[in-house]
Order: structure tokens, then sequence, then C-alpha cells
């Protein structure tokens, strides 16, 4: 493979912590192995040309023939670099692994959001596979309702 397959994705540069989150929700064995930063990981294909990537999933994890990135776009978003050895079935970059992390990755940003905003997620999976998720607002303490800071 002398080039990679470049995928224009929904997933964002300001939110690679949910990426990273999403990678090890659909691969947990990726957890704990997928490099991210704003600046730039360096990634190698299966002739090791080199290209930089915001978040790399190094070949010995991905399963292709090279290195699995994401490439930061002009416009904030990022775009999935790999060789074709990841779009086979069950690859990362196969259609259904791609929809499945997108859905985590949402799910990602949607319990960042509601952490910040002192509310708590619960997420339940219907037999249909679909998801039931519960906001509730964090109760505040008893000992801190009206006192003065």
């Amino acid at each position: 493979m002398s080039e990679w397959m470049k995928i224009r994705t929904a997933f964002e540069l300001a939110h690679l912590d949910c990426l990273v989150t999403a990678l090890g929700r659909v691969r947990p064995q990726l957890q704990g192995h997928v490099e991210a930063n704003p600046a730039g990981v360096e990634m190698r294909d299966y002739h090791r040309k080199a290209a930089t990537a915001q978040v790399v999933v190094r070949r010995a994890q991905a399963g292709g023939y090279g290195d699995l990135g994401f490439v930061a776009q002009a416009d904030g978003s990022l775009t999935l670099v790999a060789d074709d050895g990841h779009r086979r079935e069950g690859g990362l970059a196969c259609e259904a692994t791609l929809r499945a992390l997108r859905e985590q990755y949402d799910f990602a940003k949607v319990e960042q959001a509601a952490g910040k905003g002192g509310y708590e997620l619960a997420r339940t999976v219907e037999p249909s596979g679909r998801w039931r998720v519960e906001l509730t607002k964090r109760a505040v303490p008893q000992a801190l309702i009206g006192r003065a800071w």
C-alpha cells in the first residue's frame, strides 16, 4: 500500500478526549494504547512512510498493515487516515465499527457536558439495542444549603 485511504468523520479536534474514550469503549483492548495530542503524533503506513495525526492507534493494536490515525482539518474536524486492511469486516475503519465509534463519541460528549453542568448520566441498553439515558441533577449536600460562601 502506498497511499492511505481518508474518511471524513464527524469527530472534532476540540473533543479528542471523547474520541479516545469512544475508542476504548468500542475496543476495550485499546484502553491505554491510543496516543492523542492536538499538536500531532507521528504515524506510519505499511511501507514506514510517516505522517502526522492528532490521534493514533498503532498497527499492533489496530490490526491493519499500518497505524490508524485521525488527522485535524482546517475546520476543526478529524479525518480518519488508514490503510485498506482497517476496512475489512470488524476493522477499525469498517462501516459498523465507525457507526459504533460515533455513538460512543456522541455519548462521551453528552457525559462531559452533563458533568460540567452538575448532572449525572445513567444509560441502559434496551433489548432492541436502543439506549435509554437518564439525566439527574446532583443533589446539593444539606450542610451546604443556606451557607454563605
